[in-house]
């Protein structure tokens, strides 16, 4: 076998190996060994990788069971090129199905030691790429070197799933089936947490990522193993699996792996899965469609929560349009308030405004903007008016104000459209979302031109109700007092401090332009300091400063006016 090795005979390697099966189970550790060592050395080799797989495979075949698994799972962590790993696995799948009656944890063993390679692997770099700029992730090293390793791992599974699949065969429901069943669910999940969670798995028009495939096989093992998506669920905590007695399942040496403990799947995972499910619409048409698409979501909030946070963009991307499938399954309106009682509604919409204002993708930001929308808009009245109200109270951003305060008044124009009165976005019921929308975050010293979004938006909402509420349903009228001296009043004081203080710098402009040069100094304006401007660009940047407040303040007199006299 040295001699063959050497001379890179390996086709009459693997008939001396045929020929001679007392001697390979004699010495099949020293001969998985040799092949190892001479695969490590010539890894370029594409055609001494196929010998030596071939090689490997024949050993497994005529070797003692447990001393070939035992080996090549040493050889497997002692080897951590990928070269390595790929010829592992069909020897391995030899081994593991020849004696399936005896097999107990030996397969979370093997399984367990492929994961680790999968998962040493260092995830994909962040390049903030939007549409079909999304093409060029595919050629990132890492994003390469994971899809090579998992379109190699993921027919590994294919046997196993085949033997104990409720589809075929009446065993999937013995105890051994269920717990084999179970372990294999996981060891799936585990590859949909990392790396499938952190690669880009949606189609850019008509180009498909090659992991994608393996993605899909993957969601067909699962699919298999139990069609019902939400048993699934119960595998986010532990596994269940009994303790077994030693005539039930083999302990060759447990001492090394607990495999019951590997028995976790995380919510990153089944997050993942939820997204291919519902999202990509992978094995949907195997899916139970008596599911209640209202309960379906619920206990789904949790998973695109999940997601979202997550700082990789393909995973909180994944969160957005597993949500984006979930609320396009529900009608306008059909969640009832009580819904909201689950911690998750709050952390959903504390995950969207996040990803909204901090993401560096812009088409995310715009997406998950809209899906706030569509989030509100699926509640009855009485929700949406708890979430908007949860939102201003909750929200110090001006930009995240001034949607909200959007989003109020849409709710208001339907309620005053409506021929039935809607109490909840009626006084006195709505006072106190208007209340926190026309507010100033710091009174008369507030920063205008930093918040100027919210406060347009807030003087636009009190337009609209003066103009379109004639009956004085939602109470705006009746506090005109109240606003004046909470929010108009200190509104006003504030701009003529601003006005004064930008007049005061186009002055100084202007008179620097007929002094000598001076010391430099700096603008802030909208709360960023702008130093080292040519004297022109400053001028005009205080000039557009100033139109922002007149703005502001002609719409201020507007409302002003239109709330009459005072009382």
């Amino acid at each position: 076998m040295g001699q063959h090795l050497e001379t890179g005979t390996l086709a009459a390697a693997a008939s001396y190996l045929e020929s001679h099966p007392a001697q390979v189970q004699m010495h099949a550790m020293e001969l998985i060994d040799a092949v190892m060592i001479r695969l490590v050395d010539q890894a370029a080799d594409e055609d001494l990788l196929d010998g030596c797989v071939a090689l490997l495979s024949a050993i497994a075949r005529l070797a003692n069971r447990k001393e070939a698994l035992i080996c090549l799972l040493e050889k497997g962590e002692m080897f951590k090129e990928d070269v390595c790993f790929k010829a592992l696995l069909p020897p391995l799948q030899i081994v593991l199905c020849r004696e399936p009656t005896k097999r107990g944890s030996s397969l979370a063993w093997a399984l367990s030691t492929l994961y680790t390679h999968i998962a040493s692997v260092p995830l994909p770099r962040q390049y903030a790429l939007e549409g079909r700029e999304r093409l060029l992730m595919y050629h990132d090293p890492d994003v390469v070197r994971h899809t090579e390793l998992q379109c190699a791992l993921t027919p590994f599974f294919r046997p196993f799933v085949d033997e104990i699949s409720p589809l075929r065969t009446a065993d999937a429901g013995t105890a051994a089936g269920l717990r084999a069943r179970e372990l294999l669910c996981c060891y799936l999940f585990k590859c949909l947490d990392r790396p499938l969670a952190f690669l880009d798995l949606a189609a850019c028009g008509e180009c498909v990522p090659d992991v994608r495939r393996s993605a899909d096989q993957l969601m067909a093992y699962v699919g298999a193993l139990q069609s019902n998506p939400l048993r699934l669920f119960a595998l986010l905590s532990a596994a269940k699996c009994a303790r077994t007695s030693e005539d039930e399942e083999e302990r060759f040496d447990e001492g090394s792996l607990d495999w019951r403990q590997e028995l976790r799947v995380s919510s990153l995972a089944l997050g993942t899965y939820m997204y291919m499910l519902c999202a990509e619409q992978v094995t949907l048409k195997t899916a139970p469609a008596v599911l209640c698409p209202a309960y379906v979501t619920r206990i789904s909030l949790p998973l695109c929560v999940t997601l979202l946070r997550r700082r990789e963009e393909c995973a909180a991307h994944k969160g957005a349009l597993l949500l984006r499938a979930l609320l396009a399954r529900l009608a306008p309106g059909l969640l009832g308030a009580r819904q909201l009682d689950a911690p998750a509604h709050t952390d959903l919409t504390a995950a969207l405004i996040n990803v909204s204002v901090f993401s560096q993708v812009g088409e995310l930001r715009a997406l998950c903007v809209r899906l706030l929308t569509d989030y509100v808009a699926r509640f009855c009245a009485h929700g949406r008016f708890l979430v908007l109200r949860n939102l201003l109270n909750s929200n110090h951003n001006p930009s995240v104000l001034a949607f909200v305060t959007g989003l109020l008044k849409e709710n208001i124009a339907v309620a005053l459209s409506g021929r039935r009165r809607c109490s909840w976005f009626s006084a006195p019921a709505v006072t106190p979302l208007v209340r926190a929308a026309c507010r100033l975050q710091s009174g008369p010293t507030t920063d205008l031109l930093e918040n100027h979004n919210q406060l347009m938006a807030a003087l636009n909402l009190l337009r609209f109700v003066l103009t379109r509420d004639k009956e004085d349903v939602c109470g705006v009228r009746a506090r005109a007092d109240e606003l004046r001296a909470e929010f108009l009043g200190p509104l006003r004081t504030a701009l003529d401090l601003s006005r004064g203080h930008f007049r005061l710098r186009l002055r100084e402009l202007a008179e620097q332009g007929r002094a000598p040069p001076g010391p430099a100094v700096e603008l802030s304006v909208g709360g960023q300091t702008l130093s080292g401007l040519p004297a022109e660009q400053q001028r005009q940047t205080v000039e557009l400063a100033l139109t922002t407040l007149d703005l502001i303040g002609t719409v201020l007199g507007w409302v002003g006016e239109s709330l009459g006299p005072r009382s």
